[in-house]
Order: C-alpha cells, then structure tokens, then sequence
C-alpha cells in the first residue's frame, strides 16, 4: 500500500512539474514573439510604408489578443518584451495588468496602443479588452484618441467590498504638449469596464485627463495620504502647470472633488 501511495505521489509531482514547465515554455514563447513584433514595428520608421504599418501593428494586436487567452501570461516576467518597448503594469492584487506600446505612426505626437489583461473572478481563465484607441473617439484637443502610454495601477477598495483600478497614464501630443489620465475599472460580470469614480461639483465621471503646454512632461496625477487623496494637477490660463493640485478625497465609495479653503 505504501509503495502505491508513493508511486501515486511520484506520479502527480512529475505531471504538475511538466505542467509548471509548459506554461514557463509558452509564456517565454510569447515573451520572445513579443519582442520580435514590437522590433518590426520600430524598424518600420526608417522606412514608413502605410502598408506595412497597417501590417506589423494588426499582427502585434491580433497576437496579444491570443495570447492574454493565457492565464500564465498575467504573471510573466515578459522581460524581451519589455526591453523591446512594452509597458506592462500590474495591479497588486495579481488580478489586472495593461500592457502599452508605441505604434511609431506618428513623429512628435506619439500614438499608443493599449490593452488590459484580467482575471475572471472564480475562473482560471483570463480575458483581454482594448483600453485604446477606442472607436470613434474625441479627445479634449479634438484629435482622434492617440492613446496613453500606461504607467500605474492601484487598486481601490470600497466600503461595500467593490475593487476599482485606478490605471495612470501618460500622453504625448507634440515636442511640448503632453497630457495625463487617470481611469477608474472595475471587473463586473466577468467584464472589464470603466466606472463612475470621480465625483467633480457638476458631475461623476470614470476617468480625468489633463492637457498642458510644458518643455518636460514630469507633470502627474498621483494618489497621496495612504491612497485617501487624488492629485489632479493645477494649470493656469495657457495650460502650464503651476505647481498646485486640485485634490479629491476618497469617501469609501468614490473620490470626491474637495475645493481649497
């Protein structure tokens, strides 16, 4: 009986270490697949063909919505791809992770796809949606979305038990205008989508984005106080920032605009 149970013990251990190899395999696979689109799409400025473009960025997009299928992908170190150009940012919890990159379709106002990586609660499966470009959308500067280049995820927790990403990013529009953004997610429904988590005096909105005219674009939106306050930069009349934050406070369910006294 022991020799079995022994055997049986051999038997599982050898079939979860060949399962753990599988999925490194795969995961270094798409790491190096990765890398390999993401150098086509850079040499492609050296010689703009639309054609050719149109190419290497549907194939970097088709192979990331097949391979986010891969649970094992949300955990992946991905370092050739990261040192190829992909951003990759993780919530803490492991849950959500948005991954950035630069289309090179454009010259001093860059063009950036981005696409979220998310559990499905109870399941061990993951889903993929597009953050941006989304379709037919008009930015504050009345441009066609260029997309933001994703930096940071923190997540939320509401008093009624509700995570909410906060995911932080940055947008370049020119050598001197820049912008930043930051959107509110949630996972409903087995789905990824924005929510209303920013309470201004008129309106709730689910993400806030700010445009200035600056040389360096070190400007941010930031969480401070423990995560309990969310710093929206301050610009005067010619969009450059002064220095100062407009701040919203997090009452457990939302942040809430708190005017200066």
């Amino acid at each position: 009986m022991f020799r079995k149970l022994a055997l049986l013990f051999v038997l599982l251990f050898a079939l979860s270490s060949f399962a753990i190899a599988s999925a490194t395999d795969t995961a270094s696979e798409s790491d190096a697949k990765i890398a390999e689109l993401l150098k086509a799409i850079t040499e492609q400025q050296s010689n703009f063909d639309q054609n050719n473009f149109d190419k290497t960025n549907k194939a970097m997009v088709d192979y990331m919505d097949k391979a986010c299928e891969n649970p094992e992908l949300l955990t992946a170190k991905l370092r050739k791809a990261s040192d190829a150009g992909l951003g990759i940012v993780d919530s803490s919890d492991k849950k959500l992770r948005v991954y950035s990159w630069d289309t090179c379709a454009g010259g001093t106002m860059h063009f950036f796809r981005s696409i979220a990586q998310y559990e499905v609660p109870g399941e061990k499966q993951t889903k993929v949606v597009t953050l941006h470009p989304v379709e037919n959308p008009k930015a504050e500067h009345d441009d066609p979305d260029s997309g933001w280049y994703f930096s940071s995820i923190d997540p939320i927790r509401t008093v009624d038990g509700k995570t909410v990403y906060l995911i932080m990013g940055d947008g370049i529009f020119s050598t001197i205008d820049h912008g930043v953004i930051v959107e509110a997610y949630s996972i409903e429904d087995n789905k990824l989508v924005k929510t209303p988590f920013f309470k201004t005096t008129k309106s709730l909105l689910d993400s806030i984005s700010c445009y200035f005219h600056a040389q360096e674009s070190s400007t941010s939106i930031g969480l401070a106080d423990k995560n309990s306050t969310l710093k929206i930069p301050l610009l005067n009349s010619a969009g450059v920032p002064t220095g100062k934050y407009l701040n919203y406070k997090f009452d457990g369910h939302k942040f809430v605009y708190k005017p200066a006294k």
